[in-house]
């Protein structure tokens, strides 16, 4: 598999999460669509540097650390504003999603993306 084909992929599964959770906000807006456009902005950004050939690890990872300030910072609003239509336990629960999807990111993020980053670039060389 060719690395362009890869970053291709990437920047269509993101566009799939990203109308997902356009469509989950619009049919019920009470629900919090953040994880999941944060997710697709995830693969999108992946896609647009693996397509550009553009390997600067620092500056996405830095990139990725401001999405995930984002999508907590939204978590800990909604402590002061809780949805009136579901009961805490849901916030808990969403809570617990939101903290498992972090930890993948940065499993992704930190760990898949710099390993497949620095088989391509040996390759080149």
């Amino acid at each position: 598999m060719k690395s362009r084909d890869t970053g291709l992929k990437s920047i269509g599964f993101g566009l799939m999460l990203l109308v997902y959770s356009i469509l989950l906000y619009y049919f019920n807006p009470v629900v919090s669509a953040v994880p999941f456009l944060i997710l697709s902005l995830l693969f999108i950004l992946t896609g647009l540097f693996e397509k550009g050939k553009y390997y600067n690890k620092k500056l996405y990872f830095l990139c990725v650390s401001v999405l995930l300030i984002i999508m907590w910072i939204n978590i800990l609003l909604q402590y002061f504003n809780p949805p009136s239509a579901y009961p805490i336990i849901s916030v808990y629960i969403y809570d617990i999603f939101s903290l498992i999807l972090t930890l993948v990111i940065i499993a992704y993020s930190f760990r898949q993306v710099p390993r497949k980053w620095n088989k391509i670039e040996d390759e080149n060389d």
